[in-house]
């Protein structure tokens, strides 16, 4: 009798260890992301909707009077489907607009005229908060900023502004210059051919340090691109490359290599010297200047804003930071435009002055 109680606690144990384990399987591939692909019709509006699985985002495309509107979002992966609830359809005798309604994810209003596709904008003028060396600032939104200003940089961020002075004469233009997440790379540039030391400006809270290297680099060089706390750079003088170790504060001679999508792929020396290469990512979503207009690009062009854009700062996903005339612009399509600041030399000159984290 009492051995077949044990047998019995036995069973019982076994069968809530499986029932535990099948339910945990379960609610793994429940919240397991997947590629799908629905189709379905709201306000006569066909809607064709993606979920991109190895490249983590979303993509939609709208069809109303035999017209293609597409929408992409890179929010968190959800098991719901049919995301779209509800579409606004905007019409007169000059555009066509859509609007609309989603569960769990967010979703950029996208419209179309004669001209091709663009999206609806707001026209925020530039108000004027605050000024600090000569630059007026409407928002940071956030964001900490390096200005150069051909003899300093000037720091901007929500909780302090200062300046960073690193060389003894002013410098129109730094050519060699790099951004990664944290830092701000600025060689020696009180040497006028080469330089045996870099700055490193934290955007944190803009204090500075230096990287002493081993080697002496001429400023007859480029940078490839960063991977896991090292950045790359190839000097055309030494035809050599480097990689200097933003941990280990040190710089070390590598072979000839550049880094695509996270893989490494192996070049030669001339391919080096002869083109200016840069470590690349695979982008699903782009923002391109064409002449002096600039858009956003899933596989159809949306223009952006209807000012003439002089330079495009930064990318990151649906973000944008871009130049017109003497003023810094932010926009995304789920929020529009922003002007964040304004300096008078922009108009002129804007290459490698402007860097945001």
């Amino acid at each position: 009798m009492v051995m077949q109680k044990k047998v019995n606690k036995r069973k019982l144990l076994n069968l809530i260890i499986f029932l535990v384990v099948i339910f945990t399987i379960f609610i793994y591939f429940l919240n397991a992301t997947h590629n799908y692909n629905l189709e379905y019709t709201i306000n006569d509006v066909k809607v064709n909707e993606n979920y991109h699985k190895k490249e983590k985002y979303y993509s939609f495309i709208f069809t109303l009077d035999n017209k293609e509107y597409e929408v992409i979002s890179f929010d968190k992966y959800t098991n719901k489907r049919k995301l779209v609830e509800d579409i606004k359809i905007t019409k007169n005798d000059n555009y066509t607009c859509l609007s609309f309604k989603a569960k769990n994810i967010n979703l950029y209003d996208v419209c179309s005229n004669e001209e091709g596709f663009f999206y609806p904008n707001n026209t925020n003028e530039f108000q004027k908060n605050d000024t600090y060396k000569n630059i007026q600032i409407d928002s940071l939104e956030n964001h900490k900023f390096l200005l150069w200003n051909y003899h300093e940089f000037v720091y901007l961020s929500p909780k302090k502004n200062t300046t960073i002075s690193l060389f003894n004469k002013d410098l129109y233009k730094l050519n060699l210059i790099y951004q990664t997440k944290d830092y701000l790379l600025v060689p020696d540039y009180n040497n006028d051919y080469q330089f045996s030391k870099i700055n490193l400006i934290t955007f944190k809270n803009g204090k500075t340090s230096e990287i002493k290297l081993r080697y002496d680099l001429y400023f007859d060089s480029y940078f490839l691109g960063d991977y896991k706390n090292k950045v790359y750079l190839y000097d055309n003088k030494s035809e050599l490359e480097y990689y200097i170790d933003l941990k280990k504060k040190d710089i070390y001679k590598t072979e000839y290599k550049v880094n695509n999508d996270g893989k490494w792929e192996k070049v030669t020396n001339q391919k080096l010297k002869n083109n200016r290469l840069s470590f690349s990512n695979t982008e699903y979503y782009n923002y391109t200047l064409k002449d002096t207009k600039l858009y956003g690009t899933f596989k159809k062009d949306y223009l952006v804003t209807n000012k003439d854009v002089s330079k495009i700062v930064k990318v990151d996903n649906l973000d944008i930071y871009y130049i017109s005339k003497d003023t810094l612009y932010y926009f995304n399509p789920l929020y529009g435009e922003k002007p964040l600041l304004k300096y008078s030399e922009w108009e002129f000159n804007n290459t490698n002055m402007i860097f945001i984290d």
